[in-house]
């Protein structure tokens, strides 16, 4: 049986829209994640509470970005003009290290999606307590 053919635009002036299907983002399953559990004990208390608020600030980032447009959300507005003069401390180098730890480690195991803006979202919310000021990179497309 062959297919029907394609339904012709009726307004070839019009462009055609072309869904944007983002690829599936790739998960632990639940019964891998629950048994790394053991492990997540060994971390120790605040290795444990890094990872229960990279959770929950990933939950706030996904549901920020399913209720507000992008471009409302200040992203495009660089603070890096605020922080050029800043040198880190060592106390905030080790936050971000903990931090960059917990966004390697959670993302995955979630079960929403929280792919690089939302961690994006995610980090600058947490971070912004600490006067640890982000900017994010946006590549171009050629």
């Amino acid at each position: 049986m062959t297919p029907p053919p394609p339904i012709q635009n009726a307004a070839p002036d019009v462009a055609q829209e072309i869904p944007f299907h983002r690829p599936v983002q790739a998960k632990v399953p639940m019964l891998r994640a629950l048994r790394e559990f053991p492990r997540l004990i060994r971390l120790g208390p605040r290795g444990l509470s890094d990872m229960v608020i990279a959770a929950w600030e990933l939950a706030v980032a996904h549901r920020t970005l399913r209720r507000h447009p992008v471009s409302t959300l200040g992203l495009l507005q660089s603070n890096r003009a605020e922080s050029a003069g800043d040198d880190l401390t060592a106390q905030q180098r080790q936050r971000i290290a903990r931090i960059t730890y917990a966004f390697d480690v959670v993302p995955p195991r979630v079960p929403f999606r929280s792919d690089c803006l939302v961690q994006c979202l995610a980090g600058r919310r947490w971070l912004a307590p600490w006067h640890c000021h982000t900017h994010r990179h946006r590549r171009e497309a050629r």
